[in-house]
């Protein structure tokens, strides 16, 4: 008997890309079954200033799974979750929350895909038990992506490192790793735009796109890193390796001109640019302003 989960939607903003996601996930396989639930739960305002607890969500889902008699329930909303995760899976329960919060600052890639993602991902966690999640981004399934942006790398690798590979294999039967596999695939299809599904705005840049193309990439990433964070304290820190890339950036761009003028580098240039083996911001700053 094949495993059935449900999903539903928890911000009226998500219904079609949702809808889109589950079709991507029926699709690539026959071993599981994703139902789109009608039902759409009315959530309280976020208990956590401006995002909401694992625990509020928690308890919206579990009463809904209840009601729908769901073994397995997904819910998806565009608010940020505690900790600014993309998304929690509450083991004992065998629910998950995913948020689409800032997603058009994060990547060009289509949320349908992220969503579908998702789903595979904690999916897989709800057979396996809490995952210890790789540090690094190394573009398996379980990487924790703390660098959010890394998110477009490991959903264009659709990858599970022969470590979590053996991990799935000693818990899970052959044909459900055969499953998450061809979802995974079919997802990373959907995210390069190479399936048959109409993707959402797919003639139409997105929003992290406008910005890579718009400014220098560097630039254009700390920006993106910058306005997916929560805390004020996390945006200033952002913020502020966004205004050293900037200065380094131009740094660059000035050596470059100067190079190419073939003219005499100041005396307080050469100076400034010896201490840059091993350089402080204010070695970057002075030789940003260093005489023309």
């Amino acid at each position: 008997m094949r495993e059935t989960a449900s999903v539903i939607c928890l911000s009226r903003s998500t219904t079609e890309t949702v809808a889109r996601a589950v079709e991507i996930l029926n699709g690539a396989q026959n071993e599981f079954v994703f139902n789109l639930s009608e039902n759409m739960p009315e959530l309280p305002a976020p208990d956590l200033d401006d995002c909401y607890s694992w625990d509020l969500l928690g308890s919206v889902l579990k009463r809904e799974k209840k009601q729908l008699k769901a073994q397995y329930l997904f819910g998806v909303l565009d608010e940020p979750i505690e900790f600014n995760w993309f998304s929690r899976t509450l083991h004992d329960e065998n629910i998950c929350f995913i948020t689409t919060k800032d997603w058009e600052y994060l990547s060009p890639l289509p949320l349908d895909a992220y969503i579908a993602y998702e789903i595979v991902e904690n999916f897989a966690e709800m057979f396996v038990g809490d995952v210890e999640a790789h540090d690094e981004t190394r573009g398996c399934m379980f990487d924790m992506v703390a660098i959010k942006p890394h998110i477009s790398f490991k959903m264009r690798t659709a990858d599970i490192c022969s470590e979590c590979l053996d991990m799935l294999n000693q818990q899970l039967e052959a044909e459900q790793v055969e499953a998450l596999i061809a979802m995974l695939e079919d997802v990373r299809r959907a995210a390069m735009k190479r399936n048959n599904l109409q993707t959402e705005q797919s003639d139409n840049l997105s929003h992290a796109e406008k910005i890579d193309r718009e400014f220098p990439f560097p630039i254009a990433y700390c920006f993106r890193s910058m306005q997916t964070e929560l805390s004020y304290s996390r945006k200033w820190f952002k913020m502020l390796e966004l205004y050293e890339v900037i200065i380094k950036y131009i740094t660059f761009t000035l050596l470059s001109a100067l190079n190419k003028s073939q003219r005499d580098l100041p005396p307080d240039l050469i100076s400034t640019l010896e201490k840059l083996s091993r350089p402080s911001g204010g070695h970057w700053h002075n030789a940003l302003n260093s005489e023309d």
